[in-house]
């Protein structure tokens, strides 16, 4: 008798054991909690832009929201033992005209009161921009004035968050996630202002950006604390130069958009003396997984296939670019994964030829998008 009850209890606890591990192999993902990893161990990893988790803990507080990766932080952070920054939860946006706006943008717009419903939501046209200048840089308003509709545009987003604070995204930007704790996330890292790395295959088969020139970084998102140093070093830089040089005609990457601000981001990045403060440059999957269409002949022209042409074959940013833009072409969620937040449109409406027209279907903001406040 005293054998079998030996016998019945080893089993008891083989099955027990059986069971435990079963159970801690075959958890529901949301009983882990992924930590954060950087551009990654792995070159593969940091060139696709995927991210990896590198290690994980048991922690039984509920799924993670996000998983953040490191992407391209400066390593100033704020250690005087001041608090660190805090970033208002409001959405700004901007449209040249306030009270209607084309009917394409509406569900783009709506889609960030559904996931970020506590928050404010502001949309600024033009003479709200003007009478920000205004207000707070007096000094710049003659120089304002004098500059095209569209540089008004980028240089009143960055207005907008140097003196209020929050999350600028273009109007043809869509949510898909909350950004409340990417910004939770920024001010427990103390940083002041966050921005994203454009797609990749932007970056490879329309700049011609080698690895070493990462992150090239869009102005169609941008988070800030208000009155952040980085933010008000790009508004000068801007207003000084374009005015300076006079140039006759406008290209919005040159002078006052993406390109000029990835100039100054590289700056940051490599002095790292904590005098604009401290940013965080997003990989692209974060906000921008998608490629831009009306881009996409400019860009299969340099591949065959998944291959550069001939004459590029040698180039690093064509053979990395080239298998990127096939895998777009052939899913446009080839870049979405469990980081995506947001995705960007790419409607240009700024673009030569693809102006809005008063031909188009629009709508009345204030009555399909009754919680949004028209500054």
């Amino acid at each position: 008798m005293l054998g079998f009850v030996i016998v019945f209890l080893t089993i008891l606890s083989l099955s027990s054991f059986v069971f435990l591990v079963s159970s801690s192999i075959f958890a529901p993902r949301g009983s882990v909690q992924w930590h954060e990893i950087g551009p990654g161990a792995d070159e593969s990893d940091f060139t696709t832009g995927f991210v990896v988790p590198k290690r994980r803990t048991q922690d039984h507080r509920g799924p993670p929201a996000f998983i953040f990766p490191d992407g391209w932080p400066s390593n100033h952070v704020n250690d005087s033992g001041v608090s660190c920054n805090t970033f208002p939860r409001v959405i700004h946006q901007t449209w040249k005209d306030g009270k209607t706006m084309p009917i394409r943008f509406k569900q783009w717009m709506a889609s960030w009161f559904e996931h970020q419903p506590e928050w404010r939501h502001v949309l600024y046209d033009d003479r709200a921009l003007e009478a920000l200048v205004a207000e707070h840089f007096p000094e710049w308003l003659a120089k304002y004035k004098r500059l095209r509709g569209v540089e008004k545009a980028d240089l009143g987003r960055m207005l907008v968050v140097f003196v209020r604070g929050g999350v600028y995204v273009d109007v043809d930007f869509e949510s898909i996630k909350s950004l409340g704790p990417l910004l939770d996330e920024a001010e427990k890292r103390c940083r002041g202002v966050i921005l994203s790395e454009e797609t990749l295959v932007h970056s490879y088969l329309l700049e011609r950006h080698s690895e070493q020139d990462r992150p090239f970084v869009s102005n169609a998102f941008i988070a800030a604390a208000p009155e952040q140093p980085f933010v008000k070093a790009f508004l000068h830089r801007v207003l000084d130069k374009r005015l300076r040089k006079g140039l006759p005609t406008y290209r919005d990457p040159v002078t006052s958009g993406s390109r000029e601000l990835t100039k100054l981001v590289h700056e940051v990045l490599k002095v790292n003396d904590g005098s604009l403060g401290s940013i965080w440059v997003l990989p692209f999957n974060v906000m921008f997984p998608e490629i831009c269409q009306w881009n996409v002949g400019a860009m299969r022209e340099k591949c065959v296939g998944d291959r550069p042409v001939h004459s590029l074959r040698d180039m690093e940013w064509a053979i990395k670019g080239c298998p990127m833009l096939a895998a777009a072409m052939a899913n446009t969620s080839a870049f979405f994964d469990d980081t995506t937040l947001a995705v960007h449109h790419w409607q240009c409406s700024w673009c030569p030829g693809r102006e809005h027209s008063a031909r188009d279907e629009t709508f009345v903001v204030a009555a399909e998008l009754p919680d949004m406040r028209v500054a």
